[in-house]
């Protein structure tokens, strides 16, 4: 059985921690033979670093990154899949966001790379603690390369503002796809890359089954992994529209051990 979790509003606490008892349930889930995976929008780096930080050491954990961007075999120090966003493509949306007055940046490796320092940015560090970059050749600084996973745009006043920097890529960017991943960030990677066509390629590298993949999560840009699993859990906290289409609910939220129960569950705990 392989399980994938999103991390935020997931498989973490409102305060980005994970209890004790979330800790024990997914070590006695990975003991009964199966496999316990993350999959988050995250940078991989950050997840990595999240992942010592929370304890989850043990071995058998892959990792999902990037939405579905990167994914990742910690055993092995190897990446299954890799895709990436070129300049101009980069250069498009920065265009969009800036003509709709909203905060965006993208990635390069372990760094966060942006045109400006500002609010969003600033709450954004605050959450993922990553390195950063400020310049004002960003197509310039992405040219040398390595070019970015992702791009996120932060809009912690006006939320809304972000559907309409959805639907003018969606319109004008073809070459990318976005998905809230909270009311206040929207995701943007490669087009044809989202978590659902990453859960099929970790399953098939793993040798697992669809119908033995189950997947969790809370958010917009978890529903295409859910829909791709053979059993999908949203969280109590969730989205109405990722409930709806979800085969089970929590019992608790995230901030409840809403996690651990599914696990212990799945474990007979």
């Amino acid at each position: 059985m392989l399980l994938i979790s999103d991390l935020d509003g997931t498989l973490l606490t409102s305060d980005k921690t994970i209890s004790d008892r979330t800790r024990k349930a997914i070590a006695a889930f990975i003991d009964a033979g199966n496999t316990f995976a993350i999959g988050t929008g995250r940078a991989l780096s950050n997840v990595l670093a999240m992942k010592k930080e929370l304890g989850l050491t043990m071995p058998g954990i892959p990792v999902i990154a990037y939405n579905g961007v990167q994914i990742y075999d910690a055993d092995r120090d190897f990446l299954i899949f890799d895709d990436f966003l070129d300049p101009e493509t980069v250069s498009k949306v920065m265009d969009i966001a800036r003509e709709l007055k909203l905060h965006c940046h993208t990635y390069q490796e372990e760094k966060v790379v942006a045109t400006e320092w500002d609010e969003p940015l600033e709450a954004y560090l605050s959450v993922v603690k990553m390195p950063y970059l400020i310049t004002d050749d960003l197509k310039g600084v992405i040219e040398k390369g390595p070019f970015p996973k992702l791009m996120l745009c932060v809009e912690l006043k006006k939320p809304e503002k972000l559907l309409e920097m959805k639907q003018c890529l969606e319109e004008k960017v073809p070459e990318v796809v976005a998905f809230l991943s909270n009311r206040e960030y929207l995701d943007i990677f490669p087009a044809g890359t989202d978590k659902g066509r990453a859960l099929r390629i970790l399953g098939e590298y793993l040798g697992v089954p669809e119908e033995e993949i189950l997947a969790a999560g809370d958010a917009e840009n978890d529903a295409p992994m859910l829909k791709a699993a053979g059993f999908s859990i949203a969280m109590k906290n969730a989205d109405q529209a990722l409930k709806k289409a979800a085969d089970y609910v929590t019992e608790q939220d995230n901030d409840h051990d809403g996690m651990a129960l599914v696990l212990e569950r799945l474990t007979n705990v």
